[in-house]
């Protein structure tokens, strides 16, 4: 479980991280480097839940 959940998280954080950048107009009338900021460090965040995550699985699995 924890291997797929790695994988899963790689591919989908290094995807958003890539097409942060690629904003067209200005949605809700918002500077797109405010939504390139918000998108980079919700993956950021996203990425130290995932690690906290492995790492209460790992320690679960090595407890039983």
């Amino acid at each position: 479980m924890v291997a797929g959940l790695a994988i899963y998280t790689g591919w989908i954080l290094v995807s958003v991280w890539r097409c942060a950048e690629n904003i067209e107009g200005r949605p809700y009338d918002y500077d797109p480097v405010l939504w390139t900021s918000l998108a980079r460090s919700l993956t950021v965040a996203w990425a130290i839940n995932v690690l906290a995550l492995s790492f209460l699985l790992i320690q679960m699995s090595a407890a039983n």
